[in-house]
């Protein structure tokens, strides 16, 4: 028996035996009834004491547990302080289960409700509608956070079935989804859209389980989602189709997103691979510019421009025009910096051939005269110091236009190539070659003796005498002349030395061509070399001051005896401004290379002024000549476009003029150019045509609007019958090729009524009208004269 037990026992038994003992005394010795009033006097006593001792041992700890129920059902409370806690019995043992009973159900009351806590402020972050349905669709409660957008106009939806405050068009599918969250235990999504505001809205809505028969449902705005993808797919798709390189990095150089341009210029596959460095894609030097320059300032300033580079799978370096721009969160930091990278490769090349032709003849490679002074002049300089001596060869081509003429451009351009190349093979490495212009050479032959020099020339000019190309029916060659001067004998500069030079191949030439001259002082030859470079200065001072002179010459429509249009002629003012004929210095310009500036000058000067007359009302036509050099610059056809554009002139006012010479020696150059024209929708014709009637053939295909006849057939047509019988078949063939005729130099009344017999369309010389100052022609008067 445990203590707990006896205790209680011995306590009640104790008095009961003493009790005996007192009885069985008075028994013994006196008499029945005070005996009587003894025991129950000591029974009462016993009773009372055995009563306190079991309220005190049994009922005062029910008493306590029955508090303590109670405060377990109130589900929160402190257990009452009566409770045995501290007896060593059965009931002590019982009443410490109760309290930790209690205790574990207050704590779990106490995580439940913080668990709620969250729970509720978790929904309340939400910028969702949230709503809690029942399996009919009911809704039992409803939160919407400040933040969510309303889809719904109902004011309150508490006690509502969900169906009833969705579109009409989903409800269907909504109603299935929740269906469907009770049956299989798993979330479903329905999106939907609506017109709020007249603005259409996307919305999501998604089903979830969340025990006990009920379901969450949460309805969440996709709009801006929604909208930010589908910029995000656009940026993409943009991404995907340009042609630069994009590379999106962290600050620290990682890469994090190559567009496929990037990927195939940096050989790398997709999908990108975790860990790859910037730097190990550019070379050296452009590591330290990316790294420590350009993400940094793009993260400090936001953006960075400047010239970088890329290195390509087999490290071929890739020039890069590189924009840096970084991308801050909402807080201001910078984590990310795009850059974008366009290839300068084909830029590259482009500057380089601009920058090799500033400095090299396009069709021979050598150097331009400019280069080839600036050597020479250092060459002088390195002499001085040195003490040394040098030559300066300047060489022409003998009869080159000959060779243009009878078998055409290309072939001429094809022979200089050819000897350029050859002439390069009799220098040594220290010499210098130029092609000055034209078909004209010089050769800087350092630090050698005028004994050795004319063994070196004649060997060249050997060396281009037997050399000769095939056009296929005949071999095709050239001889050269040269003048020699040395340094510092006959010159400090070096246009002192060129000018000696040239002095030395003008008696070359003189002497009959295919040979050289040393330079010796003559004062006769350094004036004529005196007056060609003063023709050169003069023309250059009259391109940039202005001082040539447009000139005109009507031109008369033969059928309507009327004037039709002008023929611009060229002049310049000399040094003391007197009117220098085109004969005087167009040689010299083409000698010197500006007859291009010329053409060019021109046809501005021609286009401005029809453009002036055109706000006056006035149409003028006007007919320009251009040179044979302008045949192939098709820079010009350019400028001519630009300039009627700017001007607001009708480009078939224009005409354009080259010599049946120029057209027919480089046929397939003249087509492309008069195509160009056409394609402007301006005109061209033949100037001096029937020079080269024997190459007619060649015209038939070449697309020109006018023939003009040259004056030689019609200056003595009068008393030349041969010549008559010329221009009527010029004519003849020109009207069965739809071409239009001229005939130049009409210089009498009866030379104006044979071509008109012979058919010619328009006339154009003396008898008709002298060129006079371009001014005279433009007068009212004149104007209604020329087109009534």
């Amino acid at each position: 028996m445990s203590n707990s037990l006896l205790r209680p026992i011995l306590l009640w038994l104790t008095p009961m035996f003493a009790f005996a003992l007192t009885g069985g005394y008075f028994f013994a010795d006196q008499t029945i009834f005070p005996r009587t009033v003894a025991y129950a006097l000591i029974l009462s006593l016993s009773f009372g004491l055995a009563y306190l001792t079991l309220h005190r041992l049994v009922k005062a700890p029910i008493d306590a547990f029955r508090k303590a129920v109670k405060t377990l059902r109130a589900e929160r409370g402190t257990l009452p302080p009566e409770l045995p806690l501290k007896r060593t019995d059965e009931i002590g043992h019982l009443a410490r289960e109760v309290a930790l009973l209690a205790g574990d159900r207050n704590a779990s009351d106490m995580r439940r409700e913080d668990g709620e806590s969250k729970i509720s402020a978790l929904i309340s972050a939400i910028a969702d509608n949230v709503f809690r349905l029942d399996q009919d669709g009911l809704i039992l409660a409803h939160h919407s956070s400040e933040r969510a957008r309303p889809f719904t106009d109902a004011e309150s939806v508490l006690g509502r079935k969900i169906a009833d405050i969705l579109p009409n068009n989903v409800t269907d599918t909504c109603v299935k989804a929740l269906a469907s969250v009770f049956v299989n235990g798993e979330a479903e999504s329905v999106e939907f859209s609506i017109d709020r505001g007249g603005a259409n809205r996307s919305y999501q809505a998604r089903f979830a389980p969340s025990g006990d028969g009920e379901a969450l449902l949460t309805v969440c705005d996709m709009t801006e989602q929604k909208e930010s993808d589908s910029s995000k797919a656009r940026l993409d798709t943009i991404l995907d189709a340009t042609l630069d390189p994009v590379i999106t990095v962290t600050k620290e150089g990682e890469i994090r997103y190559l567009n496929p341009v990037g990927f195939q210029l940096l050989g790398l596959e997709a999908p990108l691979q975790a860990g790859l460095k910037l730097a190990d894609f550019l070379p050296e030097w452009a590591r330290d510019q990316v790294q420590n320059t350009a993400i940094p300032t793009a993260i400090e300033e936001g953006q960075w421009q400047g010239e970088s580079a890329l290195l390509t799978p087999g490290d071929t370096e890739v020039p890069v025009s590189m924009t840096a721009v970084s991308h801050p969160t909402d807080s201001g930091e910078v984590e990310i910096v795009s850059l974008i990278a366009r290839d300068q490769s084909e830029r590259k090349r482009f500057d380089d051939h601009l920058l090799f032709l500033a400095d090299h003849d396009p069709l021979t490679s050598l150097y331009t005269r400019r280069r080839f002074v600036e050597e020479l002049g250092r060459e002088i300089a390195r002499a001085q110091r040195s003490g040394s001596c040098g030559t300066v060869l300047v060489m022409d081509l003998d009869d080159l236009k000959y060779v243009n003429d009878s078998v055409g451009y290309g072939t001429g351009d094809k022979l200089l190539a050819e000897l350029a190349v050859l002439i390069k093979k009799h220098m040594r490495a220290t010499d210098i070659l130029a092609r000055l212009d034209g078909d004209e050479f010089a050769l800087l032959i350092t630090e050698t003796r005028p004994s050795r020099v004319e063994f070196v020339v004649e060997r060249l000019l050997k060396a281009v005498r037997n050399h000769s190309i095939d056009t296929g029916s005949q071999l095709v060659g050239v001889t050269a002349s040269a003048g020699v001067a040395f340094f510092p004998e006959h010159g400090a500069t070096a246009d002192e030395l060129l000018s000696c030079a040239d002095q030395a191949l003008a008696r070359a030439k003189q002497q009959g061509r295919d040979q050289f001259v040393l330079f010796t002082p003559d004062e006769k030859w350094q004036a004529q070399v005196h007056s060609r470079l003063t023709g050169d200065k003069l023309i250059r001072e009259a391109l940039a001051h202005g001082r040539f002179v447009l000139y005109a010459q009507p031109i008369l429509d033969l059928k309507t005896d009327t004037i039709c249009q002008y023929e611009i002629l060229l002049r310049m003012l000399g040094e003391n401004d007197e009117l220098m004929p085109p004969s005087s210095f167009l040689d010299t310009a083409e000698r010197f290379g500006l007859i291009r500036s010329i053409d060019r000058w021109v046809v501005r000067q021609a286009i401005q002024l029809m453009g002036r007359q055109r706000k006056t009302g006035n149409d003028l036509r006007l007919s320009v000549n251009l040179s044979g050099k302008s045949l192939g610059d098709f820079d010009l056809t350019t400028l001519i476009e630009q300039e009627l554009e700017e001007n607001n002139v009708d480009p078939s006012l224009l005409t354009f003029e080259i010599t049946e010479t120029t057209a027919i020696s480089d046929t397939d150059r003249a087509k492309i150019f008069a195509n160009a024209l056409r394609h402007i929708g301006c005109h061209l014709a033949l100037d001096d045509f029937g020079v080269g009637f024997s190459s007619f053939h060649k015209l038939k295909h070449l697309p020109v609007d006018y023939l003009k006849i040259d004056g030689s057939f019609i200056r003595d047509l009068p008393k030349n019958k041969v010549d008559q019988h010329l221009v009527r078949a010029m004519v003849e063939v020109a009207r069965a090729l739809h071409k239009r005729t001229v005939a130049e130099w009409v210089g009498s009344a009866e030379t104006l009524e044979l071509v008109k017999k012979a058919g010619v369309d328009y006339g154009q010389g003396f008898h008709i009208g002298k060129p006079e100052a371009v001014e005279k022609f433009l007068t009212p008067e004149a104007f209604a004269k020329s087109t009534e």
